[in-house]
């Protein structure tokens, strides 16, 4: 619980791989663990442990079912992004280029803040200074690419977030009708 409030994101990982490890389903470890993997920007990975998790809180009837359905979607929206960020990519490569420089360059300033703190107090927010100011200039870059050439690097809207939403209630319905059928076939 520490390293998630410290944002120690790696640590979060490894401590919620062993919890799983040792007991297979822990849901909170898979839901820590899709948020350290968000955090980390791997959608894919965090998109399947957070459906691990919401599996899990429909086995158990978990009051947790909401945040945890919101986690879902939240991966997935990442994920859609992540898809959509790489298709523009995919349409120049000069963007690629400087992309890849601008997250180099941030890679960087956070290997040498590591290196260079005196004072471990300060580094939470050195760090979020710098992705800050990264993710800015991400944006200024696309929004350039995007206006030099609109056809070609137009972003696309993920659509019906309000449907993902019902089918998740429509899912948990669902699901526990089905237990409650199983319960009452093995009562009679």
């Amino acid at each position: 619980m520490t390293r998630l409030k410290l944002e120690s994101w790696d640590g979060v990982m490894n401590d919620c791989l062993k919890a799983i490890e040792l007991e297979r389903g822990n849901m909170k470890a898979y839901y820590y663990l899709a948020q350290a993997q968000l955090e980390l920007n791997h959608p894919n990975e965090a998109l399947s442990s957070a459906l691990t998790a919401y599996d899990r809180c429909l086995e158990t009837w978990s009051p947790s079912t909401q945040a945890v359905s919101g986690l879902v979607l939240q991966a997935k929206k990442q994920k859609w992004e992540a898809r959509e960020r790489e298709r523009i990519r995919g349409r120049s490569e000069l963007l690629r280029e400087l992309e890849d420089g601008l997250m180099a360059k941030q890679k960087k300033e956070l290997s040498d803040l590591r290196l260079n703190m005196m004072d471990f107090s300060d580094e939470a927010e050195e760090k979020a200074d710098i992705q800050l100011a990264t993710r800015k200039k991400l944006g200024e870059l696309r929004s350039i690419f995007a206006i030099a050439d609109p056809k070609n690097m137009q972003r696309r809207v993920l659509q019906a977030p309000i449907l993902n939403k019902m089918i998740f209630v429509l899912i948990a319905i669902v699901r526990r009708y089905q237990t409650i059928l199983s319960t009452v076939s093995l009562l009679l």
